[in-house]
Formats: structure tokens, sequence, C-alpha cells
């Protein structure tokens, strides 16, 4: 999966660096989220966790759709 992330990451212009940098970067942030997500489990339960996953899942897409710019 990550090949294809990177192809699409040069195809719209960022430097080989700099998808080392995120495919290194969504990696550290998904070690924290699973240590945070045993939090929540613990303190929602799993039917609340999963409205709040969904939640975000939608704002994250949303951000997704309407990034035009490198960062």
């Amino acid at each position: 999966m990550s090949y294809n992330v990177s192809i699409f990451l040069q195809v719209m212009g960022f430097s080989v660096v700099m998808v080392a940098v995120f495919i290194a970067t969504v990696g550290i942030l998904s070690v924290c989220a699973q240590i945070v997500l045993g939090f929540v489990m613990r303190a929602l339960g799993p039917k609340h966790t999963i409205m709040v996953g969904l939640v975000f899942e939608m704002l994250q897409l949303m951000w997704y759709g309407f990034g035009s710019q490198i960062w």
C-alpha cells in the first residue's frame, strides 16, 4: 500500500524526502492513535468509540477533499 501512496504523492509534487517523512509521520501517528484508542475504549465503551471514530473519519475525508496545496 505505501508503494501506491508514494507514487501518488510524487505525482502530486512531493519530493522523495517529503514522501519518506510523510510515511514516517503516519506510522508514528498510528502508534499514538492505538495508545489513545485503548483509553477511549475504556472511558466511552465500544459503541460510542465507533461513533466518535466515524465523526473523525468524516472530518478527515472532508479535509482531504478540500485540500489543494502541498503543506
